[in-house]
This record gives structure tokens, C-alpha cells and sequence, in this order.
């Protein structure tokens, strides 16, 4: 990589005072650039919203296409069986995790339609729930599963919960990182 490249690209976001919060590049698996504009910084946690769900629905593609999933089809719910779910019904049992990665669950979600940070939004009271990955699960139905689209990233975070379950089982993270 040519760091002289690299060097000119971060002055210029700066210079274009770009929205841009940090820049990870990583080659060969080594990470040859590690840049975090002020006022953010490596240790300060915030949303990812659509850049999550972007390289979730990525990995998952990854996984099918390995074998780890043998199908988007599989339901969802028999990913948490240590879990109790709330307002469980026909409709809920069969969510998909295709449902999941197309935001068509059919939860009674209110991500786009209420303000961020007001009371009602779904996003905003899952990240004060405990535990946000339950608060979405635990939702009502609204619709059919696969049959209306609805913004939600409590769908990326169950998503991602399943994930992280899979690559437990099959001994591939553990709490210190990749293994």
C-alpha cells in the first residue's frame, strides 16, 4: 500500500470536513490503517445502523455459501432456546432468516416512523432495554412475515445474536477474539 496515498486521502477528508468517522483498512490481513477524526476515537462506542446490516447480510451470504447455513429459510426462533420470548404466536414461530435480512419479520417495529431518541422510536428503547436483542424478539406482530418491508435494526441484531451463537458452537470466537 502506499502510505503517501493514504496520507493524502485522510488530509482530504479533513480538509472537506467529510462526515466521516474513522477509516479501517485492513490487506493481507494486517491493518495497515487505523484513522479516527475528532471528535471521535478507537474507544468511543456508537451506532454502525446500515453498515451493520450491509456486512451482516454479507457474512451471512459468506456463511450460506460455505455451509454454515444450509438455508435462509430456517426459522428464526429455535436460535434462542435459552431465551423466553414474549408475545409468541403463529406468526412469530415462523419468521425466517430471510424475513431477518429483508426487514420483513413482521414485527411492530417504529424505527422510521418516530423521531430517534423520542419515546415510541423501537430503536431508541432497544438500546436502554438490558437486553436488545430479547426487546426485539419480544415484540408484537403486526404483519405476516415476508409480506411488508419496515425498516429495523432490531432484525441486525438478532441477526447478529445468531451469529455470534454460531461461531460458539462451532468453537470459532471466543470472548478473547478470533481464534
Amino acid at each position: 500500500m502506499d502510505s503517501e496515498q493514504l496520507l493524502r486521502m485522510i488530509e482530504y477528508l479533513k480538509d472537506q470536513k467529510s462526515k466521516i468517522r474513522s477509516i479501517v483498512i485492513i490487506r493481507n490481513g494486517y491493518m495497515v490503517l487505523n484513522a479516527n477524526f475528532y471528535p471521535y476515537r478507537e474507544d468511543l462506542v456508537h451506532t454502525l445502523q446500515s453498515t451493520s446490516k450491509s456486512v451482516l447480510s454479507a457474512l451471512i451470504g459468506i456463511a450460506v455459501k460455505e455451509g454454515k447455513i444450509t438455508d435462509i429459510q430456517n426459522k428464526v426462533l429455535p436460535y434462542f432456546p435459552d431465551k423466553s420470548i414474549d408475545n409468541m404466536d403463529p406468526l412469530k414461530q415462523e419468521i425466517t432468516i430471510q424475513n431477518l435480512l429483508t426487514m420483513t419479520a413482521g414485527f411492530d417495529w417504529r424505527e422510521s416512523t418516530v423521531p430517534y431518541g423520542q419515546t415510541g422510536n423501537s430503536y431508541t428503547e432497544a438500546t436502554q432495554a438490558a437486553d436488545p436483542v430479547l426487546f426485539a424478539l419480544n415484540r408484537p406482530m403486526q404483519e405476516k412475515p415476508g409480506s411488508i418491508f419496515n425498516y429495523n435494526t432490531g432484525a441486525t441484531d438478532i441477526l447478529s445474536a445468531m451469529e455470534i451463537k454460531s461461531f460458539l458452537k462451532n468453537g470459532l470466537w471466543n470472548p478473547r477474539g478470533l481464534t
